[in-house]
């Protein structure tokens, strides 16, 4: 969990003191992103975020998420289902508002709008094979696989099932959805420079500058 060879800080005591020990490191010079807080559970980790807000200090509480419950998720599974149904044009409204939020926003007619992009799309896929629709809507989602992490765990999931047709793949997405798959992927963040508050389970394999372990929480549940 830590990087360089740097020993953990081991910081025996209440939030208010984590808190503390989060704040010199910032004073001392520490990049706010090169600090790491592990705790055993979110619960824990949100009571020292309340105490880094108190302190004008950012933080992004890092935690798995259920795949299917990722706003990203839900508007790929949505274009997916567009690619073989183009009457559903909230569903291309949805995609849109994340892909192309400014221009959306900024629309003068937005119903004209999306009805312009809802006939390109059908005008592009009305050429297409399945196994062509297949190829085009991975590519599309590819281009945001650095956005979400919710993305790239999709991906993957596709890759390994071995995928080539768009059928096969809305049946799998709909019936991730239905039977409320329990797949996990870690939650999305603010990518900024901010504190990382972190669970040990998540924080496997991930490596900090500066770690900071709150003892008292796993001491207590060791008794």
């Amino acid at each position: 969990a830590h990087k360089n060879g740097k020993k953990p800080s081991l910081v025996f005591g209440d939030t208010v003191e984590i808190a503390k020990e989060i704040e010199n490191l910032i004073r001392a010079g520490e990049n706010p992103k090169d600090i790491a807080f592990i705790a055993r559970n979110k619960k824990e980790l949100e009571n020292v975020q309340t105490e880094l807000n108190k302190l004008n200090i950012q933080s992004d509480i890092i935690v798995s998420e259920l795949l299917i419950d990722n706003p990203y998720f839900k508007n790929i599974a949505d274009l997916a289902n567009l690619f073989i149904n183009n009457e559903l044009t909230l569903n291309l409204a949805n995609y849109l508002s994340m892909v192309k939020g400014d221009e959306l926003s900024k629309a003068k007619d937005l119903e004209k709008y999306i009805e312009d992009e809802k006939e390109l799309l059908s005008d592009k896929l009305s050429d297409l094979s399945n196994e062509e629709k297949f190829n085009y809507y991975m590519e599309l989602i590819n281009e945001l696989k650095d956005e979400s992490n919710a993305v790239k765990t999709f991906i993957s999931l596709v890759e390994g099932k071995g995928f080539s047709d768009i059928i096969p793949l809305v049946d799998y997405i709909n019936d991730l959805r239905n039977f409320e798959a329990d797949i996990v992927t870690e939650k999305d963040t603010s990518n900024e420079d901010v504190v990382t508050l972190i669970t040990a389970h998540s924080s496997k394999g991930k490596e900090y500058k500066n770690v900071i372990v709150g003892l008292d929480s796993f001491k207590s549940k060791s008794k």
